[in-house]
């Protein structure tokens, strides 16, 4: 073990620096940071996205954030947050912007508005809702105003499917980061391993982390891999950050710019056992079925603190995976239990063969189009967390680690540019 003792020591100091380094850099740019959270939704690496929550006119207690028209139907979709059974009146205004003079001028007359439920409110005082608005066949407004009564005090901007042909393939959305968050790695770790599968892009819904985890957003967004999307939700008693409403906001934010969505947390793995990308999978899938337009991955939990595993691995590899925390790599006790398709699941779809998804279940399947539940002999959702119970069965499962040595790679080669360019 003497000849790896320089490596070990250049990658705790690549992690040393980076931690210094931020600190340093936040330090000199207090000012600057400043006038960034006062001005742009709060966002200490720049702007990003121009939505933002906000309150609907003549309701103290329903909130808006985007406004999507997805072409197929006429009807503006708004991503909402309100009491759990909300019935009362929400009337929609539309306004269009004047090419010559830059002014906002209102349009048609006021039209009703629909509310929905999600159904997934987990007993919370608050849900996420639908709000849907009808629009004129031909008519294509710029903004869109929610009251109780016609009188709107602001607006959002309505998104329309983008005219440019270029599409990514795959797109992971990727619910609130939160409290601070603190796990530099498990970013980095994640987005690599998730890459190697095929992603893209991400669509990452930001809350508050550390200066740490800041540096590395910035640098993929930099990059152009990921994008931030602030989400500073009202402090009302909604699911977990109101992580139903970003996946519904994230469903139509990519629906018309990637072939697919994916549906997944940073401390989990939509893992194949036996081809290498999803691409590969999927294609294999579609040849039996070829109307799937839901890809779901049944649920099993790994021990996420539990002991190094480290066979099959090379003895510089599990140095650098120990460095870093690479538990995707070295937490190898899987749960024998494999959950229902319909629990804890996660997702790929096809979002031109699906209306809509939720947190773990793909319930509105456009006409035509099925389901796939992947076979657990083909892939599994793997998700890493810390087990409470000591008698929870475990089985050693190795199949992240055919991916060991060139995620480790990708990893030294992200904390190199973060040390000498963040």
């Amino acid at each position: 073990m003497i000849c790896f003792r320089p490596q070990r020591r250049r990658l705790a100091q690549m992690k040393n620096i980076f931690k210094k380094k931020t600190l340093f850099i936040l330090l000199c740019a207090v000012s600057c940071s400043v006038y960034v959270w006062m001005t742009v939704d709060l966002v200490p690496f720049g702007p990003v996205v121009n939505h933002k929550w906000t309150s609907v006119s003549g309701w103290a207690d329903l909130f808006v954030f985007s406004a999507y028209y997805t072409g197929r139907d006429n009807l503006v979709r708004i991503v909402s947050v309100g009491p759990t059974l909300s019935s009362g009146r929400v009337v929609c205004s539309y306004y269009f912007l004047d090419d010559v003079t830059d002014k906002v001028e209102p349009g048609e007359e006021h039209v009703a508005g629909t509310i929905h439920q999600m159904r997934d409110h987990h007993g919370m005082a608050f849900n996420t809702l639908e709000i849907t608005c009808p629009l004129k066949k031909g008519s294509y407004p710029h903004f869109i105003g929610l009251s109780a009564a016609g009188n709107p005090n602001n607006y959002l901007k309505i998104n329309y499917p983008p005219t440019r042909s270029f599409k990514s393939k795959f797109t992971v959305c990727i619910p609130p980061i939160h409290s601070n968050f603190s796990h530099t790695t498990e970013v980095v770790q994640t987005l690599e391993f998730d890459q190697m599968l095929g992603a893209s892009d991400f669509t990452i819904y930001y809350t508050s982390a550390t200066p740490e985890v800041d540096a590395v957003l910035r640098m993929y967004r930099d990059a152009g891999v990921v994008k931030v999307v602030p989400w500073f939700i009202p402090n009302v008693d909604v699911h977990y950050h109101g992580q139903i409403a970003s996946v519904r906001d994230c469903f139509y934010r990519n629906m018309h710019t990637s072939d697919y969505i994916v549906f997944k947390d940073l401390d989990e793995i939509l893992l194949p056992y036996k081809h290498r990308t999803w691409q590969q999978l999927l294609d294999s899938l579609l040849e039996r079925n070829s109307r799937a337009g839901a890809f779901i991955f049944r649920n099993s939990f790994l021990h996420k603190l539990g002991p190094d595993v480290i066979d099959g691995m090379r003895s510089a590899d599990i140095q650098i995976a120990k460095i870093f925390g690479l538990y995707m790599l070295l937490k190898r006790q899987r749960q024998t239990v494999i959950w229902k398709y319909n629990l804890r699941a996660k997702f790929i779809v096809n979002p031109m063969r699906v209306h809509n998804v939720e947190i773990h279940e793909v319930k509105d399947i456009m006409k035509g189009y099925t389901r796939e539940v992947v076979n657990e002999s083909l892939g599994l959702l793997f998700h890493y967390k810390q087990f409470t119970d000591a008698k929870i069965k475990t089985v050693k499962d190795s199949a992240a680690t055919r991916y060991g040595h060139e995620l480790i790679e990708r990893v030294k080669k992200i904390y190199h540019i973060l040390n000498t360019q963040y």
